[in-house]
């Protein structure tokens, strides 16, 4: 399962290990290159990195896109700023640039760097939807996390079987303050995102993911 940071990957990791799955976050796909692709005892693995190794996945495999409220992950990025022009070179800044060289391309500041990066790195897993290579599915966290049978569905494209969905909603209310968790926020709203210069392209994803009930070129002339 891969995504942009800050999607739910927590989530879903500790999700399937409590469904009797064993999964490792970025255990498999991590920040090490060298080791990646080792999967030891791990069935799966929740990784955001991961979205860099597609082409090292096995045949066959079952790659979930997990998403979320882009302005949430926008929210949590910059409020942890790892992504900012004062983070280049540290682990996760550098990380990005190397396996997505330009992704930072012409961001204007440091908002501009994580409304790009939210962008662009859920871009990039999409392009791989109608791969022959492996199997893929997206889904939304805020969907995963609160409906059963969506869970269960997931948790079937994943591993082949399919939990009730009464277990699937004990996991639930096990889990049920994860989703947004972790991190630092900062107060963001779609007035500020439509409004600067690196702002369309992420109107236009929350738009076509379903996160936002008016479209990109409405919202820009302010009807929110």
């Amino acid at each position: 399962m891969t995504g942009a940071g800050r999607c739910g990957t927590h989530y879903l990791c500790e999700a399937l290990n409590l469904l009797g799955f064993l999964t490792g976050h970025e255990q498999v796909f991590g920040y090490d290159e060298s080791s990646a692709g080792r999967w030891g005892r791990w069935r799966g693995d929740c990784s955001w990195p991961g979205a860099a190794y597609l082409h090292r996945v096995p045949a066959g495999t079952a790659v979930l896109h997990l998403v979320r409220d882009p302005l949430a992950m926008v929210r949590s990025r910059l409020g942890d700023n790892n992504l900012g022009a004062s983070a280049q070179g540290r682990t996760v800044a550098s990380f990005v640039v190397r396996h997505r060289t330009g992704i930072f391309d012409g961001a204007v500041d440091d908002l501009g760097r994580a409304l790009l990066f939210v962008e662009r790195w859920n871009r990039a897993i999409e392009s791989h939807a109608r791969s022959t290579w492996f199997g893929y599915r997206r889904e939304r966290i805020e969907d995963v996390s609160r409906d059963p049978l969506v869970m269960s569905e997931v948790v079937s494209f994943l591993t082949g079987a399919a939990p009730s969905p009464r277990r699937c909603s004990a996991v639930q209310a096990d889990l049920d303050e994860l989703v947004g968790s972790r991190g630092h926020s900062v107060r963001l709203d779609w007035e500020d995102v439509v409004g600067h210069p690196n702002g369309a392209a992420l109107a236009q994803m929350s738009w076509d993911y379903g996160y936002r009930s008016v479209g990109p070129a409405v919202s820009q002339r302010g009807r929110l």
